[in-house]
């Protein structure tokens, strides 16, 4: 009898560590996941202010304005016709 109850002991032991284990490796799953796309979205945003900084000083550094970049072409009616 008390074989018996060893053995079931270490049998619900093997099963509640295996369930364990399983649920610890979905978790890593999902945490690798979110913390992958967490970079790759941290990364295009620093990107973009990395490059918007340089670009915004370039412009300021060379006085370029607006109407340096753009030119706007409208008939004698006020119609815009090219950007």
């Amino acid at each position: 009898m008390r074989k018996n109850n060893f053995i079931l002991r270490y049998i619900a032991l093997l099963l509640v560590l295996s369930s364990l284990i399983i649920l610890a490796l979905k978790v890593d799953d999902r945490l690798r996941l979110i913390t992958n796309n967490y970079a790759v979205n941290r990364s295009k945003i620093v990107a973009n202010a990395v490059i918007n900084d340089i670009v915004s000083k370039y412009l300021k550094e060379n006085k370029i304005t607006y109407s340096d970049l753009i030119r706007i072409n409208s008939t004698g009616e006020g119609r815009v016709t090219s950007v």
